[in-house]
This record gives C-alpha cells, sequence and structure tokens, in this order.
C-alpha cells in the first residue's frame, strides 16, 4: 500500500484524508463489517502476530473492528481510526496474510499510542487531490521506515514479507530496464502516479527508499536483492539526475534525524514538506485524546 507493503502504502495516500480538526474518517473503498474476520485471524496468524493485537488494543483501549475489503479493492489491507465512533478498524481484501495485519497493528500503534506526527491539511487551505496524494506519500515513506524496522524485529522476514518480492522484480526491474532502454517519463516504471500529479516526489520516493533499504537490511537481504537494488539506484542516479538531488536532500534528514524516534520522525516530516512545497498546505500534528476518550487530531500550528 499489489506489492502489498510497498505499494499497500503508496496507493493509500490516495484514500487517506486527514481533517485538520479533528481526523475524519479516510475517504476510502467501501468495507462491510466482517466479525468473523477477527476469529479466522486468531486461528491463522502466528503468535507474534496475533500477540501484537492484543497487546494493540491493550496499550489502546480500543478494540479493532475487521473489515472486508471487495476483492478488487487497490489496497490488500488498511487502518482507519474513526474519531466520530471512536473505532479503529482493520480492513482487509480476501488475499491478506497475518503480516498485513501487523503492518497496520504498526500504523495504529504508531498513531494513536505512541503519538508519532503525521500530516495534517492546515486550516483554511484549499483540499486538492493532488495535494492529499503528495503529502500522504511523504507520511507513507516515512511512517513505514518505523513499521518495518518493528516488524523486522518481530522476527518476521524482510525479503518476501516485510517487502514483497513485486517491489525488486517489477519497479526495480522493470524500471531499471526502462531507463537504460531510454525510455521516456511516462513509460519509465515509475509512472503509474503521475496522473495525480507530482510524479518527481513520486520517484524520488522510491530512490529514498531504495537507498534505506540497502543501508538498514542489506545484511537481511540474498545477493540477488541487493544487486537488483544497487541496479536500480546506480541507473536511477545516471538517469534522473534532478529526482536523485532531491532524494540526496532527503537522505540527509533521515542521516541527521533519527526517525525510530518520535521526536527525529516529526522533524523529517516537516523537513520533506517543507522541501517540496507542501508546507503551506499541511503541517505536523500528533493525536490527542479528548476529555471524552477520542482521539482528535489538531490543526497544525
Amino acid at each position: 500500500m499489489a506489492m502489498k507493503t510497498f505499494f499497500r502504502r503508496v496507493l493509500l495516500a490516495m484514500f487517506l484524508m486527514l481533517c485538520a480538526a479533528g481526523a475524519r474518517e479516510a475517504a476510502a473503498g467501501p468495507a462491510t463489517a466482517a466479525p468473523e474476520l477477527r476469529d479466522v485471524f486468531f486461528k491463522v496468524a502466528r503468535p507474534s502476530v496475533s500477540n501484537l493485537l492484543v497487546d494493540t488494543e491493550n496499550k489502546t483501549g480500543l478494540k479493532m473492528f475487521f473489515m472486508a475489503l471487495k476483492d478488487n479493492d487497490e489496497v490488500g489491507a488498511r487502518f482507519i481510526y474513526n474519531p466520530h465512533l471512536n473505532e479503529a478498524q482493520i480492513q482487509l481484501r480476501k488475499d491478506w496474510q497475518d503480516v498485513d495485519v501487523a503492518h497496520e497493528l504498526m500504523h495504529t500503534r504508531m498513531d494513536l499510542n505512541d503519538r508519532f506526527a503525521m500530516l495534517a491539511w492546515r486550516r483554511d487551505v484549499p483540499h486538492t487531490p493532488e495535494i492529499e496524494a503528495a503529502f500522504a506519500r511523504v507520511q507513507t515513506y516515512v511512517k513505514d521506515e518505523v513499521v518495518h524496522a518493528n516488524l523486522v524485529k518481530m522476527g518476521l522476514r524482510l525479503d518476501g514479507e516485510i517487502i514483497h518480492a513485486a517491489l525488486f522484480d517489477s519497479v526495480y526491474a522493470n524500471a531499471t530496464r526502462y531507463l537504460e532502454e531510454g525510455r521516456d517519463r511516462a513509460n519509465d516504471g515509475m509512472a503509474h502516479l503521475d496522473k495525480l500529479g507530482r510524479g518527481t516526489l513520486c520517484r524520488v520516493c522510491f530512490l529514498v527508499q531504495a537507498e534505506l533499504l540497502l543501508k538498514n537490511y542489506r545484511t537481511q537481504l540474498p545477493t540477488h536483492r541487493i544487486e537488483q537494488t544497487e541496479r536500480f539506484i546506480r541507473t536511477f542516479r545516471e538517469h534522473r539526475k534532478k529526482e536523485a538531488a532531491e532524494a540526496d536532500a532527503v537522505l540527509e534528514l533521515f542521516r541527521k534525524y533519527d526517525v525510530n524516534n518520535a521526536d527525529g520522525h516529526r522533524e523529517i516530516l516537516a523537513a520533506w514538506v517543507r522541501i517540496d512545497g507542501l508546507d503551506k498546505f499541511v503541517g505536523v500534528s500528533s493525536y490527542v485524546k479528548s476529555a471524552t476518550g477520542e482521539c482528535v487530531l489538531p490543526f497544525p500550528d
């Protein structure tokens, strides 16, 4: 958020709309209540993942409601918090795996328990799909660095589980080959999100993730995955110099601040949207609990 872990979070950007006055429910595709999914989850999930669900519910004070997505939904899983009902939902497509639930639970903990910052619309600014997709894309890539690190600590496998094969075999393999062939931007294997605009940001995100993947997890990747990633990085830098320069500015933020620390995470988010000129539309905010127990997201300062 499909590329499951990778594209799931990218595509989720198209659906998540954070309300600056107190997060409203995401403008996601329809999901139907499916309480039986919870029972199925506890039957098939590994103990570490089922324990994560129980621990998350204890920490947040919220029971996770399982919802079923349509079979053709663009994402395989998503986490939704509805402040009006004070309800947390785990929404799953029929091909879900327990790692997908673990991924969404980590986002739940970051948002509602650990008070990690997120990006939210500023007061009295126009809400457009292009800007929404852009800032959600930034948020996705920053937050997933924390999610992936926590899933690795849980003992989940990085290659093929946390990061699905399609990232390497589709994006890295195809985009590399297309760039080497000299294809234009519309056919370079990275244009699938350009229809919403901010295509440069999309490509920057690809390079940022690839560089961080090798920096943080080189010893956990098999040789052929390292080679695919290195070739993608080398080719991207040769053929997309403008995007590579912006990616280097973003990577400097990850060197300067600890993304796994709430304060460092906030600094990276705030600085990245400034780099892309998004800070006039959005800023950083964090959920806080109201007197009646709901989590609300204040307008950014």
